[in-house]
């Protein structure tokens, strides 16, 4: 966790909090949003779903673990590589609980796990969100099979439920791949939190019943700060040394002067 007990991911070498609530609320930004039509509608329909708006956001942690060594794992430095290694770890950071890693369906060894946690300054009303994705998983459903249908192949298995429980506890996952089969989760440890990220993540927190210890490397962060961003490699000698290599690359095809 963070020095003020924001849930991140473990080993996380990258780390964000913004305080919405209180950027939100800047005259600033305020004259920003009043312009902007598209803007306040987006608003208007996230308090209507939620009961909540940007100034009952206390703050919104991301964290994130095997980036460095998802970039440090390309081999050349090239736009598909980085594309390919970054989609693979991701696959793998993020398979549902129950995948077999050795089905050959997932690539590489990194796995990319991002986390996400939204703190609030007044309880959820979370029924109407949780109403929306499961329309939303009807539609996608319908959709698929119609298409199936239309192409004259068998009907593609169903987009299941998002909704189970580990250890008496509702969580949700929502599949965005099913091959190999990946996705998201969420729950809410208490009303006025929300956490967001894998669906092995947010078992291992229902397990630590909320409690998680300070991450080292992260002691002096001043969590009052509106923004704070903090990049912590879990090796900085191997990025030193793939930051040499590939200047070096550059410097052998840097074209003549």
């Amino acid at each position: 966790s963070l020095p003020d007990g924001a849930l991140i991911v473990g080993d996380a070498d990258a780390v964000a909090q913004i305080k919405v609530g209180a950027i939100y609320s800047t005259p600033l930004v305020q004259s920003f949003i009043r312009k902007d039509r598209v803007i306040v509608r987006d608003l208007t329909e996230l308090k209507r779903t939620t009961g909540l708006g940007p100034e009952d956001i206390v703050d919104l942690t991301i964290s994130a673990s095997g980036i460095t060594q998802a970039a440090t794992s390309v081999k050349e430095l090239d736009d598909s590589e980085f594309e390919d290694a970054f989609e693979n770890a991701w696959m793998r950071g993020f398979r549902s609980k129950d995948a077999d890693l050795n089905s050959g369906e997932f690539k590489g060894q990194t796995d990319l796990m991002m986390c996400g946690v939204l703190r609030l300054r007044k309880n959820l009303n979370a029924t109407p969100l949780i109403s929306e994705i499961e329309k939303h998983r009807k539609r996608a459903n319908a959709w698929r099979a119609k298409s199936a249908e239309e192409r004259g192949k068998p009907p593609p298995e169903e987009i299941p439920d998002p909704k189970k429980t580990h250890d008496g506890t509702t969580y949700y996952y929502v599949q965005e791949n099913s091959n190999p089969p990946a996705g998201f989760s969420f729950y809410f440890p208490d009303p006025k939190t929300v956490v967001i990220g894998p669906e092995r993540m947010i078992i291992a927190h229902i397990d630590s019943k909320g409690s998680a210890q300070p991450r080292q490397g992260l002691e002096t962060l001043n969590p009052r700060q509106m923004l704070t961003v903090a990049y912590v490699p879990p090796d900085p000698t191997k990025l030193q040394s793939f930051i040499a290599d590939a200047v070096s690359k550059i410097g052998d095809n840097a074209p003549p002067q």
